[in-house]
């Protein structure tokens, strides 16, 4: 089973990097935009699931979540 996975993230380890290549991004720029989310959203790092969130009726992503209500139910 793990070698499988691993074969599969090689896979898509490799995808990636031909993504970065192709579209000629910049891997310094890419770890930075990476540790700016990190440090706005959090990380995948300590696998917890959110069960819902509170943020202010103006935020900018309200729109994206109310557009999915049977993915983002609105809790009232």
């Amino acid at each position: 089973m793990k070698q499988k996975l691993l074969k599969i993230l090689i896979d898509v380890m490799e995808v990636l990097e031909h993504l970065i290549d192709f579209y000629a991004f910049d891997e310094k720029e890419l770890r930075k935009i990476k540790e700016d989310k990190q440090a706005k959203i959090g990380k995948f790092d300590k696998k917890i699931k959110t069960h819902s969130v509170e943020m202010p009726d103006n935020h900018e992503e309200v729109p994206y979540y109310l557009s999915k209500p049977n993915k983002y139910p609105e809790i009232k």
